[in-house]
Order: structure tokens, then sequence, then C-alpha cells
């Protein structure tokens, strides 16, 4: 469940699957989008986890203009871009 904060510009959703738990933070501007303080390309060097990454960002169209932040916690490097999808 997604939750836009008023104090600060960002919204924030948690997604757990089996033992793995995803914070993705969304905030307004541009910056390099990071998954546990690595820059996105180079967390997820393949073109296939990129597709999977950011077809959540398409669906609800955040991802032009906005910069996200994701901790990932409890899984295989391989099934990490599913979880930021959830």
């Amino acid at each position: 469940m997604a939750k836009k904060t008023s104090k600060t510009s960002y919204i924030r959703s948690v997604g757990r699957r089996k033992r793995a738990v995803a914070t993705v933070k969304i905030f307004s501007g541009n910056a390099d989008c990071l998954v546990t303080d690595t820059q996105f390309n180079k967390y997820f060097p393949t073109k296939t986890e990129k597709i999977v990454c950011d077809k959540a960002f398409e669906v609800t169209k955040t991802l032009s203009n906005d910069y996200f932040y994701a901790s990932i916690i409890g899984c295989r490097k391989i099934e990490r871009a599913d979880d930021i999808r959830l």
C-alpha cells in the first residue's frame, strides 16, 4: 500500500514476498535511482532486470520526472527485480 507523506515529498511503499521485504521511496525531481545504496544501472546490469523493475513505474507513470530509492532485504539478487516491481 503506497503512502504519501505530508512532511516530506515522497511516496513510500513496502512489499513483502516470501522472506523478502522491499521498501521503495519515490521522490519528485531528478536524481540517480538507487537500490540498496548502489546506482540502479550497476545493481541491475542486465536488460531483463531493468525491464522487470521499470514495468511498475511505467504502469503508474511515476518514473518520467521522479526517482526512487529501494531497500531490499532477505532474498537472492536474481529475485530482487521482481520484489521492486511488487
